[in-house]
């Protein structure tokens, strides 16, 4: 179905002379009569009349010819506020969705690949809460980006060559790693998780350095020997890197997040990509020698002070100059989009800046910075260093835990089996959505307790909307066709006609969505949805009603299933049959 304001722009034009666009019609606020509304201030300006008269004789004309899609139009101080003829808008839309099922709201296919990076979480201990917000943001994102049309490529970038990894390697270059990890791992038993045992490493090693500062060079020369391709430091680091990946693949899987290709920051360098981007750059007119380092200088053409450092005197590189060399690999492939921190928003105008040195058209536009701000759990400091972090699976067994207390205290009679089954589903849904809801450039303080709550904004209350309807179909028995509905004998009452409209906005929802990068977006309009069906249940009883009435609601609600479940599935939580 084409976008409802669309379809209202061109009936309008009809009127008006072909000069409405769809962004002009705007759905009314609650406590506003209509459905939506035309502003006439720009064509009683162009008309030489005042804005009153303008949208009255609008309105006038709009009534004599009401055509198919509007019921009634109000003038009301240079607006034109239309109510819709709900029989129409409901034979399209619950056609639509019975027809498209789990593709409505989809967008068409679009040529350009997104290839969109996410997590990269450093190779040295497990992710933690902070890293989180990254991953249900970029998975999510993925997810909506795709719905939209576009093909999408999800990579994780390893940085496998800063100074943490190398004092690491120094640490486990001192042992037989391979020995003492088997030993630690038979040890755990069931609860052995490769990552675990890479961040027990880690922060032994970072206590090595308080005692002994003498480590920190012999990392740095051990780093130069990995930039310099020596075998005996790329096989510790191929070990760490390997060993770490395996648990965060773990922690993926459990979140139902997915990462189609992990790709290496020193791929970069043993490729000759960064040796090749540095002699391309010596020759631009941005090259400069500063404090015994080689940069760019970004002030003159892209008004950034901070110049971009790429090389040490030594001759060995820095992240940025790899990144650059990995992001000249990524648009070979596609546009680029970002999930990094706000707090990362200069490197990334400097990124963009140094590809457009290296001749990279419309870098601009091409590299997208998701930007986000950083979440907190009261009470709960972090610092991987020290190993006082929470960690993304300690988050996920302690929402699961919270909502098998929270199932239990309800003595739903169900299979022990299903019960563990949906303490999952709600606890992994809850996390996800409470980080989601929120816009990713808000502070997030997360709280179990609005989470984990069945009653408001949270993913439970979506879940047992879902699973509502899906109890009321069930006693519904068998749903009418769509199109073989008399519309004309059904009695169109407000939670109806609310919902209705609803369903008509999920594609304009995930359009804005993949448009804008926000997964709040449609995080926020299942909440509205599922809102406006629980006030439908208590005002519209489905199987109480009239022959035609009955048919119609229990197709509504079959729609309404189908709409959330689509919308929930786009934010990575579970629509489920059962709570």
């Amino acid at each position: 179905m084409e976008q409802l304001e669309s379809l209202i722009a061109k009936e309008l034009n009809k009127f008006v002379g072909g000069k409405v666009v769809p962004t002009m019609v705007k759905a009314v606020p609650p406590e506003i009569e209509g459905d939506y509304s035309l502003p006439t201030f720009p064509f009683a300006k162009k008309a030489g009349k005042d804005p009153k008269t303008f949208a009255s004789e609008l309105a006038g004309k709009i009534n004599s010819k009401k055509g198919k899609l509007f019921r009634n139009a109000v003038p009301k101080d240079g607006f034109v506020n239309l109510f819709l003829d709900q029989a129409s808008i409901a034979s399209e839309v619950l056609k639509e969705i019975r027809v498209c099922g789990p593709c409505y709201g989809s967008g068409p296919v679009q040529k350009t690949k997104i290839i969109l990076e996410h997590t990269s979480a450093n190779p040295d201990a497990p992710m933690h809460v902070g890293h989180l917000r990254n991953s249900l943001i970029g998975d999510a994102v993925a997810r909506i980006l795709r719905f939209a049309g576009y093909p999408v490529e999800v990579q994780f970038y390893v940085n496998d060559m800063g100074g943490q990894l190398a004092l690491l390697a120094l640490r486990l270059s001192g042992m037989d790693y391979e020995k003492a990890f088997k030993e630690d791992w038979d040890k755990a038993g069931d609860k052995a998780k490769a990552d675990y045992w890479i961040g027990k490493e880690y922060v032994a090693a970072n206590k090595q350095l308080k005692k002994d500062a003498a480590l920190e060079n012999e990392a740095k020369a051990l780093q130069i020997q990995y930039e310099n391709g020596n075998k005996d430091v790329k096989k510790v680091m191929d070990f760490i890197v390997t060993t770490c990946l395996e648990g965060f693949n773990q922690t993926f899987a459990d979140y139902g997040i997915g990462v189609d290709h992990y790709v290496r920051e020193s791929d970069f360098v043993f490729d000759g990509s960064v040796k090749k981007l540095i002699k391309s750059l010596e020759k631009s007119k941005n090259w400069s020698k500063k404090n015994d380092v080689y940069c760019l200088d970004l002030e003159d053409d892209f008004n950034i002070e901070k110049e971009l450092v790429l090389m040490r005197s030594d001759g060995t590189t820095l992240y940025t100059t790899r990144d650059l060399a990995y992001h000249k690999w990524k648009l070979s492939k596609g546009d680029c989009v970002n999930v990094i921190a706000n707090e990362q928003t200069l490197p990334q105008k400097q990124l963009r800046a140094g590809l457009t040195i290296l001749g990279v058209k419309d870098a601009d536009k091409r590299v997208r910075h998701l930007s986000y701000e950083l979440v907190s759990i009261p009470g709960m400091a972090m610092s991987s260093r020290e190993g006082k972090f929470i960690s993304a699976d300690q988050v996920l067994a302690e929402g699961v835990r919270r909502a098998a207390a929270e199932i239990k205290s309800r003595k739903l009679e169900l299979p022990e089996g299903e019960k563990e089954h949906i303490a999952n589903a709600v606890g992994l849904g809850a996390i996800k959505y409470n980080i989601l809801k929120v816009g990713p450039l808000k502070h997030l303080v997360f709280k179990w307790e609005e989470a984990l709550n069945f009653e408001g904004d949270s993913a439970p209350y979506l879940q047992y909307a879902h699973a509502r309807a899906l109890r009321i179909l069930e006693n519904a028995g068998t749903l009418p066709k769509a199109d073989k509905l008399d519309y004309s004998k059904v009695e169109f009452s407000d939670p109806e006609r609310e919902l209705l409209i609803q369903l008509t906005r999920f594609g304009r929802v995930v359009e804005d969505a993949a448009a804008s990068l926000k997964p709040n977006l449609v995080a926020n309009y299942a909440y509205d949805l599922a809102e406006s069906f629980n006030k439908f249940y208590y005002k519209c009883p489905v199987i109480e009603s009239a022959a035609e009435q009955k048919k119609f609601r229990a197709l509504l609600v079959s729609c309404v299933r189908q709409v959330l479940a689509n919308a929930l599935d786009l934010i990575g939580v579970e629509p489920l049959e059962r709570m």
